[in-house]
């Protein structure tokens, strides 16, 4: 099994849209597994790439949930509407409260966020992609 996680950091566009086919070659080639971790449309925007391979993550407080992109019954709407797999996935691996990074260093409103309870940590929303092929 080859892991990878998020590869196309600092790659440009151009050969950053080239990676699944590599990583598809490279299974073929070696009849291993291939799993990579990205919150990259443009990787996620390779036609070649199923809703069966893309996994999404949902961390809870009893654990973290996978799913298949194509199990969930929106994601499958919004493609036969058109969507692209990479305009369907990638803003439902939005963090619910990055804003609050907004507040890094600021004392007073960081001291008025844990007061409220809203500074629970990232794993209330933040979600994961996952492509893994078979």
């Amino acid at each position: 099994m080859l892991l990878l996680e998020e590869p196309e950091l600092s790659l440009h566009p151009e050969v950053i849209r080239y990676l699944p086919q590599m990583f598809a070659r490279i299974q073929r080639k070696c009849r291993n597994q291939v799993l990579v971790s990205t919150h990259s449309g443009d990787i996620l925007r390779d036609e070649g790439i199923g809703l069966d391979e893309v996994l999404l993550l949902f961390p809870g407080k009893e654990g973290t949930r996978v799913r298949t992109a194509g199990s969930i019954e929106e994601v499958k709407t919004l493609l036969e509407q058109g969507e692209s797999p990479a305009d369907i996935v990638i803003p439902q691996t939005r963090p619910q409260k990055a804003y609050q990074l907004t507040l890094f260093g600021d004392r007073e409103e960081m001291g008025k966020t844990q007061s409220k309870g809203s500074s629970r940590k990232s794993t209330d929303g933040a979600h994961e992609v996952g492509l893994a092929s078979k």
